[in-house]
Order: structure tokens, then sequence, then C-alpha cells
């Protein structure tokens, strides 16, 4: 195994190209969420009349790449930020998005359910493919066992391009016993203090004092009583920052008065942004809620690592409140 020392806050794209083989599907641990290779894919050079892509298996995390690309093509280059900032002419590929077609791109992004079913036209263009990166793999492997399209899907995708084409499988949380190629040490990845709480009632009226505070504020749920206790009683209105799968979107939805404010201090995450997404809050304070005897509220503790380093910037505080699968509680949601 090869290991790549980092001595920056984000890798660098000299060090995301080392990671490419010509001819090899390489996996990479960038080891406990160290920040930015994805970015670092996106601002390698691409040659002349060569093509990038990039696959993930989430939708957040195509349409954050997205989104952070349209806000630096809008800025004048005196204020564009060095670390986000690329010369490449990129696309996005999820369902609803507006590129349609490959041309005039250097990159291309896919959601990985996009990737699959546009299989006929990555033919067309696979000749001119140098570089492919499959981000956050592990959530491939996981999400795999209740969604059919990401089976097998590093496979699939190798089998799309000529062989000479070099591959890079990465993720932050290896999962026991896969195999890795390069292991990214970083050491600007900081020491964090998680604060472990069992009271769901006590640590949703914390966040609220710190909303009410003014404090910057982070809540990573799976559970539509977290979101809904957090609304305002009075009109059940919640303004905030969503990032949240359609099922909880819909359901909360029907009870609680969503207002989406990309400037408010408080962002509420469902595992569709543990991943991919960035929060670029000062000082945040941070909220994960796991509740171990829900199928869909029990995570690995790669996700926990995954989700508390969506803060860029750092968090001041970080709270982890677990309902044990053995509790006996009254729930007041």
């Amino acid at each position: 195994m090869k290991i790549i020392q980092s001595e920056e806050k984000y890798l660098t794209p000299e060090i995301v190209e080392d990671c490419f083989n010509k001819g090899e599907l390489t996996s990479v641990d960038k080891v406990v969420c160290g920040n930015g290779f994805s970015t670092g894919f996106l601002n390698l050079k691409v040659r002349r009349n060569r093509m990038h892509l990039m696959i993930a298996p989430n939708r957040a995390v195509v349409e954050e790449k997205e989104q952070s690309y349209l806000e630096d093509t809008l800025l004048p280059l005196e204020h564009k930020d060095k670390t986000y900032h690329s010369e490449n002419r990129i696309k996005f590929f999820y369902g609803d998005s507006i590129d349609t077609d490959f041309d005039d791109a250097d990159i291309l992004v896919f959601v990985a359910d996009s990737f699959i079913m546009r299989g006929d036209a990555i033919k067309k263009i696979a000749h001119r493919v140098d570089k492919v990166l499959i981000d956050e793999v592990h959530s491939v492997h996981q999400q795999s066992l209740y969604r059919d399209i990401l089976v097998d899907l590093e496979r699939r995708v190798v089998d799309r391009f000529p062989k000479n084409v070099a591959l890079v499988s990465v993720t932050a949380s290896p999962i026991l016993l896969d195999k890795v190629d390069i292991r990214i040490q970083n050491k600007n990845i900081p020491n964090q203090v998680i604060n472990y709480s069992k009271d769901r009632k006590e640590t949703i009226e914390r966040i609220k004092d710190d909303i009410n505070q003014g404090s910057n504020v982070v809540v990573f749920t799976n559970n539509s009583g977290v979101i809904y206790n957090l609304s305002d009683k009075n009109n059940r209105s919640l303004k905030a920052k969503f990032v949240l799968g359609d099922n909880l979107f819909n359901g909360v939805g029907k009870k609680v008065s969503f207002i989406n404010d990309n400037r408010s201090n408080l962002t509420i995450v469902s595992s569709r942004g543990f991943e991919g997404f960035d929060v670029m809050y000062e000082d945040a304070r941070v909220y994960f809620f796991e509740d171990r005897s829900s199928n869909y509220e029990s995570f690995s503790i790669g996700n926990l690592y995954q989700a508390i380093n969506r803060c860029r910037k750092g968090a001041k505080y970080i709270e982890y409140c677990r309902q044990e699968v053995s509790d006996k509680h009254r729930s007041d949601f």
C-alpha cells in the first residue's frame, strides 16, 4: 500500500493527480474525512479534446458541487475562492438537472443513477475520457443493500471505458476488509471532542437556545419529530437551509411550513447530505441524532465522522444524541 502525506488543509490537485494510474482502478482512503479530494479532482487540468468524469452515489453531492460551481462563475476573478475555483467547464447530471448534453464540457459529474441510465451516450464519448472518479464509494457499498442500481457499480463503471483510462474510487470511511491501494494521511485533521447525550428533548432545547442566541447551528437527523419540534409552535413554520431526502421532506412538509433560506444560521441535514455537502459556518454548533431502535435512524461510526466533518471551517461544539435499543422512554414526538 502506498502512503501519501498531506500537509495542507485541503488536498492539492497534485496529490489527487498522484492517485490516478493509467489503465487501473485505484482504491484511495483519505483517512477520516481528509478534505477536498473531489474538489482537487475538479481542479485537475484536462487535456485538450479530452474529458474527466466524476460519479457520486447521492444527488446531494452533485447538487452541492453544482451550486458551488455556479456561484464561483458569477464572482469577479479577484473574489474567487482559490480552493473551490476551477478553470474547467463542468456539467452536472441528476434528476431535474438543467444540463442535457455532453457538449462544451471538460468534466461531467453524475449521480450514479444518471450515469447508468445514460450508458449509450457515455459509450459515444468513452474514447475521450482520461480519468474517472467514483466518490464516496463506501456509500455505494452500504446503499447497494437497498438501491439495486449501485450493486457492483465499480465493475460496471470500469466496463464502460477503454483499458487505458485511469480510475479512482475514494472514501474517507473504508469498510472493513476493503482493499486500499493508497492511504492519504493528513496532518491537519484536528482532534474533536464529541459530547454524548441521551435525552432528545433536552438536546432540542439546547438547539433552540443556540438559534435564539444567533449561533450557527447544524442538525443532522432522519427523524421527522426532531424537525417538527424545532419549528415555531405558533404557526408550525421553520426557516433554515434544508438538505433532506424526498420522503422526509414530503412527510414533515405536511405538518411544517418550510422556509428555505440559504443564509440562515440553521442548517438541517438528513442522511442525504452526510457526504459531499459543505457547511461554511464559522464556529458551528453541530448536533447529530441517532436512534438504534430504528433502521433508518441507525448509522455506522463512519457516517457520524462524515456528517460532522461537513463543517469545513470546523465545529465549536459537537453533540451526539443517541437513543439506545434497550432504553424505555416516552416519546414526545
